[in-house]
């Protein structure tokens, strides 16, 4: 091949990475060593409004939110030191309006030139901080009620000690045809009857746990009892009890089985995410749990039900 065909040839393969830096969707660009735009795409102008001359010759950091400036320098400090690796960031970037997008960048240095990717975030950084707010406003109605539920606590242990009693009569039932324990079938009504010994009371708090005693044993998928309610049909606070009830069930020793370790009670439950329990409930719960450096201190008992 000669060289008038091999410069024909590179001229080609110029030409078409040319067209394909134009066509990319993503931000590209290549600066000098101080960080100045010597070549940009056309995504520069369709995503930020700025035009290419305007952009060439000034730095990059001149169009990132001051807020920014600190982070980003520290990135691209730790990417010179590291030589032509990749580094993953995001920041904000002053469009043409004077309005900010976000952008998350890819970047590596030569030492001479900068070269980067960036693609616009905006959309999903508005979902993080609404999914952010859910869960700050879901967290914080879960220690309201919560605190409400702690107050009902008395209520809820003279109730208790009266299931037991009348459990305790029935055991020794048995089904008139088959003859055999009815003992299950027995316990589960115990939410009913909590329910009637706490409802229609002047107080709100014999309510809430009137409403406890009725829900804590549904399930979030509808397999559970009482009513076999399912999903926001369940009230809240049967919701969460629902949860503590069983994480203090699996966590406590009973006569045919020790206590289960932290950890694996964690994970019995997280794998009852969505079918016992509601998914977005559990979740908090379990990002609290993994937060607590030392599981809560437990005494041993022996007369609870799941």
């Amino acid at each position: 091949m000669s060289g008038v065909e091999q410069g024909v040839r590179a001229h080609a393969r110029e030409r078409a990475f040319a067209h394909l830096f134009e066509m990319a969707i993503d931000l590209l660009a290549i600066a000098d060593a101080d960080g100045r735009y010597t070549f940009l795409n056309d995504a520069w102008e369709r995503t930020l409004g700025w035009r290419r001359e305007e952009l060439i010759g000034v730095s990059f950091l001149e169009f990132v939110h001051p807020h920014d400036h600190e982070a980003t320098r520290a990135v691209m400090a730790r990417t010179a030191d590291a030589g032509f690796e990749l580094e993953d960031f995001e920041n904000r970037y002053r469009c043409r309006d004077g309005s900010y997008r976000w952008l998350s960048w890819r970047a590596s240095t030569d030492g001479d030139r900068w070269y980067a990717i960036a693609r616009e975030v905006s959309e999903r950084k508005a979902q993080d901080a609404r999914q952010l707010g859910v869960m700050s406003r879901m967290r914080g109605m879960i220690v309201d009620r919560t605190r409400e539920m702690r107050s009902a606590a008395g209520a809820l242990e003279i109730a208790e000690t009266e299931i037991v009693r009348r459990l305790s009569m029935a055991v020794e039932w048995r089904d008139d045809e088959t003859g055999l324990h009815v003992e299950r079938a027995i316990m589960q009504t115990h939410a009913v009857r909590g329910y009637e010994l706490l409802r229609a009371s002047a107080s709100p708090i014999l309510e809430l746990a009137a409403t406890i005693a009725w829900t804590h044993h549904e399930k979030f998928d509808g397999s559970g009892y009482p009513r076999g309610l399912a999903g926001d049909e369940i009230p809240i606070e049967g919701r969460i009890v629902a949860i503590v009830d069983v994480f203090d069930a699996l966590t406590s020793d009973r006569v045919y089985r020790p206590a289960f370790a932290y950890e694996e009670a964690l994970a019995m439950m997280a794998a009852d995410r969505g079918t016992h329990f509601d998914p977005r409930l559990l979740d908090v719960f379990l990002d609290v749990a993994g937060d607590m450096t030392h599981p809560p201190r437990r005494h041993l008992r022996n007369d609870r039900d799941t």
